[in-house]
């Protein structure tokens, strides 16, 4: 398959919750998790830096959407990879985004986010330092 794509490398995302971290404010209430919640520990390892970019994150418009939302709606529309684990939890996390997949005027109202606009920023700057 790689010599018919001519492709040195494949890139595959998974985890675009970040573990919870991206679509609700744990980092700044360690309440909110249980005592045996793995992500305790992930907490205790978060640079001042990315504590700094969850608030940002967290502090942008949505619209009148989730966070989870915009962040399938921005995954689903960025073309920068090439393969997707998405791996919904729940029915209702499968029938958001077969919901996002289909429903266009939502996914344009959610690319007018201030969230979703950050994002494109987030990576224009990465693309930028590689």
């Amino acid at each position: 398959l790689v010599k018919e794509v001519k492709k040195d490398y494949f890139t595959t995302i998974f985890s675009i919750f970040e573990n919870g971290f991206l679509i609700s404010d744990y980092h700044n209430n360690i309440l909110k998790l249980g005592k045996k919640d793995f992500r305790r520990k992930k907490l205790s390892n978060l640079s001042k830096s990315l504590i700094n970019k969850l608030n940002i994150i967290h502090a942008k418009k949505v619209n009148n959407y989730s966070h989870s939302e915009i962040i399938y709606t921005w995954t689903l529309e960025n073309l920068d990879y090439d393969s997707i684990i998405i791996g919904p939890k729940n029915i209702n996390q499968l029938k958001l985004l077969t919901e996002l997949k289909t429903n266009k005027k939502k996914i344009n109202e959610i690319k007018q986010s201030e969230l979703y606009t950050y994002l494109n920023e987030i990576q224009r700057n990465w693309k930028k330092n590689i």
